[in-house]
């Protein structure tokens, strides 16, 4: 079986980061990532991560899958005050439930950490994947189907998204 654990994000993952998010098909659908996704933009995505830790507020762990790096889980608090996760996983890693299992572990950390009462997470309609992900997790689609998502990979162009729900 695969391992899979998370770890503190550190300077040494992004060389590896930018290669896993200078993919179109990985950034399309996140909101914070813009295409293309070079080493700059990986030091930018460390000292936000690293501010957001320092401050209390969010920040990211890297997912190692067998010692590599294959993305990354974040949290943070959104606009709305809720305590919200977002995540990255690099095309060579899609397809073998690592998501999934590296949410599972990301889940546990927050409720450890935080201690809240419920997690957030916004996806975009054209990415059923991570829809599936959510639910295998516990998390429930809200009905009201007119949330947005501003991609960054393009443009900061806004997508149709939804609101799903875990209640702790």
């Amino acid at each position: 079986m695969t391992d899979i654990t998370l770890t503190d994000f550190t300077r040494a993952h992004l060389p590896a980061f930018a290669v896993l998010a200078n993919d179109f098909e990985v950034t399309k659908t996140l909101s914070s990532k813009p295409f293309p996704f070079d080493l700059c933009d990986a030091e930018a995505f460390y000292d936000k991560i690293t501010k957001g830790i320092e401050a209390g507020t969010g920040g990211s762990r890297a997912v190692m899958v067998d010692g590599v790096l294959a993305g990354e889980m974040g949290r943070f608090y959104n606009e709305e005050g809720e305590l919200e996760i977002g995540y990255m996983i690099g095309r060579p890693f899609w397809g073998r439930g690592i998501a999934s299992r590296a949410l599972a572990l990301n889940i546990a950390l927050i409720i450890e950490e935080y201690e809240p009462d419920k997690i957030v997470a916004k996806v975009m309609l054209e990415n059923p994947a991570s829809a599936k992900v959510l639910i295998n997790n516990g998390f429930v689609a809200s009905a009201d189907a007119d949330e947005v998502c501003p991609s960054a990979a393009r443009g900061g162009e806004v997508m149709p998204a939804r609101k799903y729900t875990l209640t702790l």
